[in-house]
């Protein structure tokens, strides 16, 4: 997907369950009803946190939830914020390689 860098992309908040674990049925319900809304791409991990904070893992499950909503009607965006440059290659590569 090319991506038009007009319009409005928020910087989405992260849902969890009460055990803290990610709630993906909230992450789903949440990002769809902003595409539905009118935004022009998501924002995850970006700037509220979550990229320093949660594990790659985690990460690239929230990037998972965000790319399945969005079915390629809008871009995806992942922050990132790794400790080390060569972790933040790695994980930008695997980002992309999902798609965002």
């Amino acid at each position: 997907m090319t991506a038009s860098w007009s319009g409005v992309f928020p910087a989405v908040t992260t849902p969890f369950t009460e055990g803290l674990a990610l709630d993906r049925a909230a992450m789903l319900e949440q990002y769809r009803a902003l595409i539905s809304a009118g935004v022009h791409g998501l924002v995850v991990c970006g700037s509220l946190g979550e990229s320093s904070t949660l594990t790659r893992p985690e990460k690239l499950e929230v990037l998972g939830a965000a790319l399945d909503a969005s079915e390629g009607r809008v871009p995806v965006l992942c922050g990132i914020a790794e400790g080390a440059t060569g972790e933040a290659c790695r994980f930008a590569e695997a980002a992309a390689a999902r798609g965002a």
